[in-house]
């Protein structure tokens, strides 16, 4: 019974999951551009980019100098071994934040430790403005927005969305 209990537990896995959102404003959706760093290839930042692609933003990179996006996402993100997410997920350790460089605020952050698929949907529940801060949950989308709602796809699976 212990070795059946212990392979079920394997297969599954167990999350470790802890973050911290900050959510301080809203992205204003008639300037939905924003710059990215070009060189990081890691697949979970491939997959923001994604997001971001689906959520309208028009992309540009912040390593030539000269963007003129309203937005700009800056951070770190590492694959994370000690961060527990079953066999076929990745954990990832993350420091991200999205910065308004009009204004020169942030508009919100994201620190912590989690596995691949919450990581991306709190991401994209930020940048879709559907993160409500006060409650710490996310907004399900109202009918219209389910008709522009992201799917995320890597190494040809759908993680989530149409």
């Amino acid at each position: 019974m212990k070795k059946i209990l212990f392979l079920a537990l394997m297969l599954t896995g167990c999350t470790t999951y802890h973050q911290t959102i900050s959510s301080y404003n809203k992205i204003d959706i008639t300037a939905k551009t924003v710059a990215v760093e070009r060189a990081n290839m890691s697949d979970i930042y491939q997959d923001f980019k994604q997001a971001l692609d689906q959520a309208g933003f028009r992309i540009y990179s912040k390593d030539d100098g000269r963007s003129m996006a309203r937005y700009e996402l800056s951070g770190d993100i590492q694959r994370d071994d000690n961060v527990r997410c079953g066999l076929w997920e990745d954990g990832y350790t993350y420091d991200m934040t999205f910065i308004d460089s009009v204004k020169k605020s942030e508009v919100f952050g994201m620190q912590g430790q989690g596995c691949r698929e919450n990581v991306l949907k709190d991401f994209t529940a930020l940048i879709n403005n559907r993160y409500d801060e006060k409650s710490d949950k996310i907004d399900e989308p109202q009918d219209e927005d389910m008709m522009r709602a992201p799917s995320l796809r890597s190494d040809g699976r759908t993680w989530w969305g149409n």
